[in-house]
């Protein structure tokens, strides 16, 4: 996480450490113990926040968007313009206007308000549904996977927090809930390193299922001898 402090990757650290301190959460640190680095850790995330004046301004856009329409709310206006502009049906596919230079980083951190421009409220509704069933499902397989392996079922929280997260810090920086912070959209953002990182996600989670189905497997022959 150090790395990342020094090259000011401040989203990708900020998902690091929520993905950490919900993980701590659910593998049943003690509360005590949650406390503690909570605490430890507000110094730093301050100070890394208002030693530059750059996320001082994008909080602050956050906090009143409209207080700098043409700079550091600009982007926060645009994509809520998108989305409101889409309607529930959408402008239709390919008929945005706000990606045609007016929302900048709209292929990547701010994809969401471009399809619900373009595809409208209603396919918002079922992306989401399809972002819920994924990672539902990938929860599920990791309950599955802790009767068989903690270190497998440690990885599989890692990996669907890290998903999580990530979405939701995307839809909620595009609705505008959450201070603009770089995060695609998994699958569906462009960015190679971004794809190549969910598609390992998700090559580490069928590499576990077909451990899991060897596991079985050999337990089952075991109990035949």
């Amino acid at each position: 996480m150090l790395v990342i402090v020094f090259q000011r990757d401040f989203g990708s650290m900020i998902l690091l450490f929520l993905a950490f301190i919900t993980f701590s959460f659910l593998s049943n640190l003690s509360i005590m113990n949650l406390i503690k680095i909570l605490s430890i850790s507000v110094l730093p995330i301050f100070l890394l926040v208002f030693l530059y004046p750059y996320r001082v301004q994008r909080l602050l856009a956050f906090i009143d968007p409209w207080s700098d329409p043409q700079g550091s709310g600009y982007q926060i206006i645009a994509s809520q313009i998108a989305l409101s502009s889409g309607g529930l049906f959408g402008q239709g596919l390919g008929s945005s206007t706000q990606k045609l230079f007016y929302l900048p980083e709209q292929y990547n951190d701010f994809i969401l308000a471009i399809i619900g421009e373009e595809l409208g409220f209603i396919f918002l509704v079922i992306l989401l549904m399809l972002y819920f069933l994924l990672f539902s499902r990938i929860f599920i397989f990791y309950k599955k996977t802790s009767q068989i392996s903690e270190f497998s079922s440690n990885i599989i929280l890692s990996i669907v927090l890290l998903m999580f997260i990530q979405t939701m810090i995307h839809i909620l920086v595009n609705i505008g809930l959450f201070p603009t912070k770089g995060m695609g959209l998994p699958f569906i953002s462009y960015g190679g390193t971004n794809l190549l990182l969910m598609f390992t996600y998700i090559g580490i989670l069928i590499r576990i299922q077909i451990e899991n189905k060897q596991t079985f497997s050999q337990a089952v022959l075991k109990n035949q001898k």
